[in-house]
């Protein structure tokens, strides 16, 4: 079925396409109606070879040249003359065009006298010439003047277009040559811009790249000025504790990261004010921790004052003691109180690699600011007895995790906390050792209904079973 398409302009039963689309690079045998306004003056390459296309194809090609605003009208109609093809018309404005006016020079059979009256003698002497030249050559070969006359009298509007032809064709071979030039130039310059849009983002990439260099050195080097420090802070107070210099009684936070730190976990219980049972809590913590094959140790750090009797049957050490006796603390002892916060005692421990232990287990009962130790293997538990203790303390101490708080039942702190709650039977006697660890693992916190064992686990992200 025959097809019918309009470029540059609407009307009903046409098929509106560009001159450049794939619908009508393809047609055959179809009618093509086409519109030469302003919008085709810059695209005399794609015109032109898309309207070769057309005619070459068997369609019926119809153009309409509105006024004078295509540059290009020139050369199509000159192309469609060279094919026969003298369907051109001319109107003043482009709403002249619908389907009646359509319909109507469809319906018609123009002449090449009706484009050298309407469109112009020197396109229809561009479809002419051959006729003209063989007529010519003809008569002149058989020495016939009078039919040399003839011809030119025949064809004598063609004639007086020919010098004007012969220009415009030079004038199209120039154009289509710079055409191809300046398609390939773009071409060109595409990849230019497309190359330079590569090296700009490689040389960001670079600049990034060369920053984050800078701040990892500057890390690196204030890292390495802190381990200086530490190390030579380490060697002093080895040196107090081998003297008779006096007890520690000051300290600075000890980071794990600054350390050759070998302790898979380092579980920090920082005493704010006494909750009942957690002194048992922490010794049967160990005992459950050796129970699923974890190599365990514990270090409760107090002051001398009262300890005559409380911790026994622990050692009670300064760093004397710790000097005398280190390698049976380190490799031998589960469990000691620390009565000098000497931060070689503690880098001591979490340096072990005899044993490389699992948890280390540190109970803060010193009641100051600072804390111990940190770092990321350090998961940081707080024992608050009150909601009062917690609200003195929260800020100081930079409490944000209320789910980290080991408490009361009815402490008022909050529902999230691990409330330890009442442990029926715990101190009756003869109740051993096994069935009281039993107990608390059995022990829910009141405040996260979770067993209590296992939500301190799930904290410090160690596996539980």
């Amino acid at each position: 079925m025959e097809k019918k398409y309009i470029i540059n302009h609407e009307i009903p039963e046409y098929t509106k396409v560009d001159i450049t689309s794939s619908e009508i690079n393809g047609a055959a045998n179809d009618t093509v109606v086409l519109i030469l306004d302003e919008s085709t003056s810059d695209h005399l390459h794609d015109y032109y070879e898309q309207v070769t296309k057309i005619l070459t194809s068997g369609n019926k090609l119809y153009i309409i040249i509105v006024g004078k605003e295509s540059k290009i009208r020139k050369a199509i109609c000159t192309l469609a003359c060279n094919y026969r093809n003298y369907n051109m018309y001319k109107v003043d404005s482009k709403d002249t065009v619908d389907l009646e006016y359509v319909e109507t020079i469809i319906d018609r059979e123009p002449t090449i006298d009706e484009v050298q009256s309407f469109i112009g003698g020197d396109i229809a002497a561009y479809g002419d010439i051959n006729t003209i030249i063989i007529g010519i050559e003809d008569c002149v070969a058989n020495g016939d003047l009078e039919g040399v006359k003839n011809v030119v009298e025949q064809h004598i509007n063609s004639i007086e277009g020919l010098a004007s032809v012969v220009d415009y064709m030079k004038k199209i071979v120039d154009s289509t040559n710079s055409k191809e030039l300046l398609d390939r130039i773009e071409e060109l310059k595409a990849k230019v811009r497309e190359a330079e849009q590569k090296i700009d983002k490689i040389e960001e990439e670079n600049d990034r790249i060369n920053d984050q260099n800078l701040k990892l050195a500057e890390t690196a080097d204030a890292s390495k000025r802190e381990l200086a420090r530490v190390m030579s802070k380490n060697k002093e107070l080895e040196a107090q504790l081998s003297s008779n210099a006096p007890v520690i009684t000051s300290y600075s936070e000890l980071n794990t990261a600054l350390i050759r730190c070998r302790a898979t976990h380092v579980l920090y219980f920082k005493e704010v004010s006494y909750v009942q049972y957690t002194n048992s809590l922490i010794m049967m913590l160990v005992d459950a921790l050796k129970i699923q094959k974890f190599k365990v140790k514990l270090m409760v750090y107090d002051s001398r004052a009262g300890l005559s009797t409380i911790y026994k049957p622990l050692s009670v050490i300064g760093g004397s003691e710790f000097v005398a006796n280190k390698d049976n603390f380190i490799s031998r002892t589960e469990a000691f109180v620390v009565v000098e916060p000497n931060p070689v005692i503690l880098t001591s421990v979490l340096e072990s690699n005899n044993p490389a232990l699992d948890v280390v287990i540190i109970y803060d009962r010193m009641r100051q600011v600072n804390n111990l130790v940190a770092g990321n293997n350090v998961t940081r538990f707080f024992v608050i007895n009150s909601g009062k203790d917690f609200k003195e303390v929260q800020n100081q101490l930079r409490i944000t995790d209320k789910s980290c708080i080991i408490s009361r039942v009815g402490s008022s702190i909050g529902p999230e906390v691990m409330n330890i709650p009442e442990i029926p039977g715990y101190n009756s006697p003869g109740t051993t050792n096994t069935a009281k660890v039993s107990k608390f693992r059995k022990l829910q916190a009141a405040g996260t209904n979770k067993l209590l064992f296992q939500a301190i686990a799930e904290k410090a992200r160690i596996s539980w079973k």
